[in-house]
């Protein structure tokens, strides 16, 4: 599935969001993120056994070359999430392929506990739902979370998304990690509160054109 001739953007705006490509200079924000929140149980849940964290300096900006190589080839859409007043990294956000036709949107380590509370993953998520259906021609919406992860439970159904059921899943270390599969589809898309609340993003592309 090619992405639409003006997609993928590149930035993100939302009303109290920027959402961004990785560059490899943001390793070492990367990483003192992720060290400070490791032993949180939302990002513990929200992590798989074989992630390998914490990372040295090395293997970061290995992780954060590849980011930005899989973005450019159109493979996988990975952002880092900054506030938009003084550009705190506060997590990440990414639109996968999900063959054989489909988009999921993965938030896989929002973890900044000073950020928590605020509405700011449902903000996220909405926007990239709709960078999903406007620019990337996503036949159908995915969303996976731990089954013990209740408050991306609830954030996906307050997007509108519907609980199509549960995955039995093991992590790295043969541990039970369940996932709830969740789906928004095309014609519930209009009418989403995903949508009204993304209704005052803006998408840019690599050369800076407003995509939407």
């Amino acid at each position: 599935m090619p992405p639409h001739p003006l997609g993928p953007p590149y930035r993100i705006v939302t009303p109290r969001l920027v959402l961004r490509c990785w560059e490899p200079a943001d390793a070492r924000a990367r990483s003192a993120l992720m060290e400070r929140n490791l032993d949180r149980p939302v990002l513990r849940r929200r992590l798989r056994g074989d992630e390998g964290e914490p990372k040295s300096s090395e293997d970061r900006l290995a992780e954060m070359r590849r980011l930005r190589a899989r973005f450019d080839l159109d493979e996988m859409w990975s952002y880092a999430v900054l506030t938009a007043g003084g550009g705190a990294l506060a997590g990440t956000a990414t639109l996968f392929r999900v063959p054989p036709a489909g988009v999921e949107i993965g938030l896989s380590a929002w973890c900044g506990e000073e950020h928590g509370g605020q509405g700011y993953e449902a903000e996220a998520a909405a926007a990239l739902a709709r960078t999903a259906y406007e620019l990337l021609d996503a036949p159908r919406l995915y969303a996976a979370c731990p089954e013990a992860d209740a408050s991306s439970a609830a954030l996906f159904r307050t997007l509108g998304f519907t609980l199509d059921g549960t995955e039995r899943h093991l992590d790295g270390a043969g541990a039970r990690r369940d996932q709830l599969l969740w789906s928004l589809l095309p014609g519930e898309w209009p009418s989403s509160p995903a949508l009204s609340l993304a209704a005052d993003a803006s998408a840019f592309g690599a050369l800076g054109d407003r995509l939407f």
